[in-house]
Order: structure tokens, then sequence, then C-alpha cells
């Protein structure tokens, strides 16, 4: 049985969290029961390697949009080598300045 939550906070203070409560459940859970997090996420680290495809299929479904948009096939680079600039840009910006790149600092940028 799996049980999932959300817990919007930083990342140390969630995990010091998820251990507590894991701590709590297994003093309390029946004998032959166990609670543990989770071994690791698996949606993004397949051995198939096929998120690779779909990254690059994004950018060129980026690329064909925007030459549709601005009737050119040399104005789309300008906007898709901005792309990595713009990411660039918020990690520094949130290294530089101490704050932690959490899941809302994810929702914060793409707004």
């Amino acid at each position: 049985m799996y049980l999932n939550y959300n817990f919007i906070r930083p990342g140390p203070l969630a995990k010091m969290v998820q251990e507590r409560e894991i701590d709590a459940l297994n003093e309390i859970l029946p004998l032959g029961y166990k609670a543990q997090e989770p071994e690791s996420f698996y949606m993004w680290f397949t051995k198939d390697k096929k998120q690779y495809w779909l990254l690059l299929l994004i950018i060129v479904i980026i690329y064909f949009i925007t030459a549709i948009l601005f009737e050119s096939l040399l104005k789309p680079l300008a906007v898709i080598n901005l792309i990595p600039i713009t990411f660039i840009g918020v990690f520094l910006t949130f290294n530089l300045f101490g704050f932690n790149f959490d899941q809302g600092a994810l929702h914060r940028s793409s707004c």
C-alpha cells in the first residue's frame, strides 16, 4: 500500500517531517508492517532514455510554432537560444541570494 502526500515547504523541512512521521508510524504499526520512504524516483531515470527524445520534440514544436508566428525561419532560433539563458539566470539568482530552489520556485519561475 502506498500513501502519497504533498508537503509544500522547503526540501530540508519536508525531509525532516517525513522522517519524523515515518518513525512515529512505525511505532504504532502492527507486527509485520513497516513504513518506509520510496527507494527512488523512476519517472525520469529510465533505462531506455526516451525522455531526451521528448525534449528534442518539444524544442522542434517550439521552433515550428514560433516560425509560423514570426513568419521567419531565423527569428525562432533567437527564442530557442533564450531558453537556456533564462534558466541559467534563474539558477544563478537563487544561488546568489541564498533561496532554496524548490517546488514553489518552479511555480514562480513559470508564471
